[in-house]
């Protein structure tokens, strides 16, 4: 087996430390000070041995020591998780900020992302926050770049109680936002307007956002193409994502490399083509300048980020015509400056589902492609399609089972039947937002793509109601993923090298992987669950088992509530589906598990049957249609009993009830303060 040739690729051998440093950070604390310092003192050191050793050949393998140790703290030290940030919540403070991003904005307001310090005092500290501005006609709206000053509260995000579903305090704290303000733009007084390059990038941006929107697209084909075209996905109805995450199109409506792909195409197309007379230098130069223009228009995302910077790496090899071009060395170019540059990079998972997809169509679509020879041109048309789903999926599915909890398993279908037609909306797209608004080719192409985006979104809800859809029924722990990663490793290199040691790997590894995941499998399945979930003003309880899941709920609770708040729970036991819906109308609802029984009260009952039960009863949840009479009956006199309030309660009533109804020695749960609780 030949040794990785690591010469071949510097970047490989720079990433590794980065990415060891940046994976640290995550975990390890400590003072930037300290760790700045030390990069400072080894960054010196390597120089001064680079002089001292230029002529000792030997001895330079010092100077890499070095160098990987400097990265290595680099990927430390630059993470922002390392400050020391004491930051006070629900105090009334004057502070000072710039916009950074506007993140979401329509009529009535605007959500922004600010850089903002205390200015009543002396302080250094620089923190990332979240501003929910409500506009008015007077004030104009805020830009990035925009320096304000304004006095509020810091209000903490609060944790998502409900199990397995999405935490938004948790994504915001790997983004290192710590709180977020809520004023009105009245209450903000803007000092000035400082230079930032992403204020002219918004400002493009929502020139185009507009002139797509004043054509008269249907509300769902107008926010597609906004999503497809500029990144935008604020815009899109939730149905609608839905529809798309199910159907496993998600990465079409996510701005990456197809789409930097085919603006290099296009670029190139209108300069003559490849073999353009256009003077070689000016075509490079003119061909990187829109490219880097695109992706600063799209929000430099992480995942377009990567794809412009391997595009440029491209372009640029291929003008030196005697360097020849690594997809996999630019790969890692992408990766060590992305995460050189930006420290939160490291738990972006579209990031790595990019890295991960192109790594794995690299490799694997080729090989798989090649296993049918097909003659007729629609055959290997559609072939070739499947081929580079599949490829795709190897190297995003472990991923994608791990953060979303489900996998589209009818993916195959629908990037068959979708992806022809994606480039032609996407330059259809384009070419609408340049040419005149009125002109006639604007309303030749405003109706075909109309309906072109339209049979694209029916066909995705369509896929989306395929059975199993959305496959919940392999869970994965970040060990689980890392194993099959494993796997994947082990399989490519016995595939070059057709080594016993590699396929043994990949025996050992696949029977390893297996077992672990019966295990986590059995003993997740083999204990009950019942959970009290946290779903504003309303009652949403699971009971799951292994033969008797079912779901209680009144009847004001949404499908959209269901698939944020209480689907992540029934798919993490491997539930693809909803058991038995059943709406509390009863007063008394009984349930039971191997720890606990008790009943969920939905009313006034009689006392003497209450009190009847109390022996056999562990636990009462109750619910807003209980009167305040049974509250204090239960209160009083059901000591040993733990009682539960659900979320149907508003805090105000649960802030009453504690104040006024409660004793010390009750063991008392109110859903609406302390989060959903499982039984």
């Amino acid at each position: 087996m030949k040794p990785f040739p690591y010469g071949a690729f510097p970047f490989v051998r720079l990433l590794i430390p980065l990415l060891v440093g940046r994976v640290l950070g995550m975990f390890i604390t400590g003072s930037a000070y300290i760790s700045s310092s030390f990069v400072v003192i080894v960054a010196l050191t390597i120089i001064y041995l680079y002089f001292k050793l230029e002529k000792k050949y030997a001895k330079r393998w010092i100077a890499g020591i070095l160098i990987n140790f400097s990265l290595v703290f680099a990927g430390l030290c630059c993470n922002t998780r390392n400050h020391d940030v004491h930051i006070q919540y629900d105090i009334a403070a004057t502070y000072k900020g710039v916009v950074l991003n506007v993140i979401k904005e329509d009529i009535k307001k605007q959500n922004i992302e600010l850089l903002v310090t205390r200015s009543d005092e002396d302080s250094w500290v620089y923190f990332k926050s979240l501003l929910y501005l409500k506009k008015d006609s007077v004030h104009e709206s805020l830009l990035p770049g925009d320096k304000l000053l304004f006095k509020s509260k810091l209000t903490k995000v609060e944790s998502e109680s409900n199990p397995y579903a999405f935490d938004y305090s948790k994504y915001l704290n790997g983004k290192n936002i710590y709180g977020c303000f809520y004023l009105s733009s009245y209450q903000c007084i803007k000092l000035e307007s400082g230079f930032s390059v992403s204020r002219y990038f918004y400002l493009f941006r929502n020139c185009f956002e507009n002139k797509l929107l004043g054509l008269g697209f249907d509300d769902d084909v107008s926010s597609i193409l906004i999503a497809l075209i500029l990144g935008d996905k604020t815009l899109i109805d939730n149905d609608v994502k839905g529809d798309f995450s199910g159907a496993g199109l998600m990465h079409l409506i996510s701005v990456s490399g197809m789409h930097v792909g085919i603006i290099y195409l296009l670029i190139i197309f209108m300069l003559g083509g490849f073999k353009s007379k256009v003077n070689p230098k000016i075509q490079l130069v003119i061909v990187l300048s829109c490219l880097w223009f695109y992706a600063g228009l799209t929000g430099m995302s992480p995942s377009v980020f990567r794809a412009t910077i391997m595009f440029s790496i491209f372009i640029i090899t291929k003008s030196q015509r005697r360097v020849n071009y690594s997809i996999y060395h630019s790969l890692a170019i992408a990766a060590f400056v992305i995460l050189l540059l930006n420290p939160e990079a490291i738990i972006n998972v579209g990031l790595w589902l990019s890295f991960m997809a192109v790594i794995s169509i690299v490799y694997f679509y080729p090989r798989i492609n090649s296993i049918v020879y097909l003659t007729k041109p629609w055959n290997k048309f559609i072939w070739s399609l499947f081929s580079l789903s599949l490829a795709a999926q190897i190297g995003t599915a472990p991923l994608v089972i791990y953060a979303f909890g489900y996998f589209p398993l009818w993916f195959f279908i629908s990037n068959i039947i979708i992806v022809p037609f994606i480039p032609f909306v996407f330059l259809g797209g384009i070419f609408l937002m340049f040419i005149p608004e009125h002109s006639l080719l604007t309303k030749l192409l405003l109706g075909a793509l109309n309906d072109l985006v339209l049979f694209v979104i029916e066909v995705a809800g369509w896929i989306n109601n395929f059975y199993l859809s959305k496959y919940a029924g392999l869970q994965l722990n970040l060990f689980e993923v890392f194993i099959l990663y494993v796997i994947i490793v082990f399989i490519i290199l016995y595939n070059n090298t057709k080594s016993f040691l590699n396929l043994t790997g990949v025996l050992v590894s696949t029977i390893l992987f297996l077992s672990l995941n019966t295990i986590f499998s059995y003993v997740q399945l083999s204990e009950e669950r019942i959970v009290v979930h946290e779903i504003k003003d309303k009652s949403a309880i699971s009971k799951i088992g292994l033969n008797n899941s079912c779901f209680y709920s009144d009847s004001k609770i949404s499908d959209l509530e269901l698939e944020r708040k209480v689907m992540p729970l029934w798919r993490r036991y491997l539930l693809t589906t909803l058991g038995p819906h059943r709406v509390i109308d009863d007063t008394i609802i009984p349930f039971y598990n191997s720890n606990y029984h008790g009943i969920v009260l939905n009313g006034d009952v009689d006392l003497d049957t209450l009190k009847k039960l109390q022996l056999s009863l562990d636990v009462i949840i109750i619910t807003h249609k209980v009167s305040q009479n049974i509250i204090s009956v239960v209160l009083s006199e059901f000591t040993t009993v733990e009682v539960v309030f659900d979320s149907s309660f508003s805090q105000y009533e649960c802030h009453q009830i504690a104040d006024y109804q409660c004793n010390d020695s009750l063991k008392i749960h109110f859903v609406a303060l302390n989060g959903a609780i499982e039984l």
